[in-house]
């Protein structure tokens, strides 16, 4: 979990926050909401269906094509934050 936030910290030092940063690995739930509160829109644990990355991301994609980046409701698999 050290680098995740770093590279948050690192892209809002640099004004770049129209990025949707996706994580996934072997995460601890509880890790799992701090990496969300750090700005990552979506973070993927194990086993977590290929189609519901598929979903998160597309979703992902769609708003940002129109303009409305943060609205996206993350697939199913992805963890919610709140």
């Amino acid at each position: 979990m050290i680098l995740a936030p770093e590279v948050m910290t690192l892209l809002k030092e640099r004004g770049i926050e129209d990025t949707a940063v996706v994580l996934g690995g072997t995460i601890p739930p509880n890790e799992m909401r701090e990496l969300k509160k750090t700005g990552i829109k979506a973070v993927f644990g194990p086993g977590t269906p290929l189609k519901d990355i598929v979903h998160t991301i597309s979703g992902m994609v769609a708003g940002f094509s129109q303009g409305a980046t943060g609205t996206t409701t993350p697939a199913p698999g992805a963890y919610k934050n709140g």
